[in-house]
């Protein structure tokens, strides 16, 4: 297993926070690679989950909307947005965020710098 951690250090944002809104998209360049299966959690700056709600998205989840391109858009924020339910992860708006990916099983591509990770795009203003 791999562990990537995306945040400021590996997307050259400011420090993600609960009180906004994020949008990770995997395409055929950024889904992560793996013979196994990937995982996306969500953890405050306190290392916890946000409580009594989804913790992670992974590549079996079942549902994953895509977009017509293929594309799997993974929406952050603190209120889930109806059309994008299967698709998001809740944040503590109280609290900043750390996204952890792993993979199980990475292909090469992970390891000698060919495969591209997702960015994180910041949405409007807040939720």
């Amino acid at each position: 297993m791999r562990e990537i951690v995306l945040d400021t250090e590996t997307t050259g944002l400011d420090p993600l926070r609960g009180d906004r809104r994020y949008v990770i998209r995997l395409d055929d360049e950024t889904t992560p690679p793996v013979n196994g299966f990937w995982s996306l959690t969500v953890y405050t700056n306190r290392g916890r989950t946000v409580y009594g709600a989804r913790q992670s998205i992974h590549s079996s989840t079942p549902n994953l909307h895509r977009a017509a391109d293929g594309a799997i858009p993974i929406t952050l924020g603190a209120y889930v947005p109806l059309a994008e339910q299967y698709n998001w992860l809740p944040l503590d708006p109280s609290e900043g965020v750390h996204i952890m990916l792993r993979l199980y099983r990475p292909r090469r591509s992970v390891f000698d710098g060919t495969w591209r990770m997702p960015q994180i795009v910041p949405v409007g203003g807040g939720d």
